[in-house]
């Protein structure tokens, strides 16, 4: 709560959960152990929250992610939880597009970088890569869902607890990017790609979801925006 004021004057930590006894979350949440909170600042921001999930892990969470677009999970691990035994991460082989052109991989990047990213409407921009969330480098073993898509054709391996950004159904009134974890993706629906001259996204419908073991390493990386489009896909 001190480096949020210190960070923002005149703001403060915002828990929206902690201790959950309405049975809203999974059988292995951690808000059921007193292990896990839910955090935005007060004046629900969005713009600081890339800022809020870095000072979480500086206090010393074992995992912090974006839950939702809503909040930052902050949690201690437990053996038992998804995400102590997979974490939300991408492989050592996974690249990023940087800002002047290129690309880099995700394991070789620095604090500064700036990365394509998009913002809650899906409008791209480059925004400043700040830390890893978690970072495992080789020979770690990891199991990978592969999320494939045809057209166009792109690939993304990522761990189950990795949010991935999945389009609304037609006759939903949402029309914004949805986020889900990589494990409850399923074939027919359409996630976001960078289409061809790099200047928008478009949805892609996902052709086969499979699973994959690697052993090149597991990064999660942060950006000030919270989102970060990896193989060209959003997530």
């Amino acid at each position: 709560a001190i480096s949020v004021m210190n960070q923002w004057p005149g703001v403060k930590l915002r828990v929206t959960e902690g201790w959950d006894e309405d049975g809203h979350h999974s059988e292995e949440s951690l808000h059921y152990e007193g292990r896990a909170v839910d955090i935005t600042t007060s004046d629900r921001d969005r713009s600081k929250y890339g800022m809020l999930a870095r000072l979480a892990v500086e206090a010393g969470f074992d995992w912090v992610y974006y839950e939702s677009k809503a909040h930052i999970h902050c949690s201690v691990k437990a053996e038992n939880s998804v995400a102590a035994k997979s974490g939300g991460c991408f492989p050592g082989s996974a690249w990023v597009n940087l800002e002047g052109g290129g690309t880099k991989l995700v394991k070789d990047l620095r604090p500064g970088d700036r990365v394509l990213a998009a913002d809650v409407h899906g409008q791209l921009f480059y925004s400043k890569f700040l830390a890893f969330l978690d970072r495992e480098d080789p020979p770690v073993h990891k199991l990978f869902y592969v999320i494939e898509t045809q057209t166009p054709q792109t690939r993304l391996l990522l761990t189950a607890a990795h949010l991935l950004f999945v389009a609304p159904p037609h006759n939903h009134s949402h029309s914004q990017p949805q986020p889900i974890f990589a494990s409850h993706v399923q074939p027919g629906q359409h996630i976001y790609v960078l289409a061809q001259g790099g200047q928008t996204l478009l949805q892609a419908a996902v052709h086969s979801v499979s699973l994959k073991e690697e052993s090149s390493g597991a990064y999660a990386p942060l950006t000030a925006q919270g989102t970060i489009l990896i193989n060209r896909v959003l997530a």
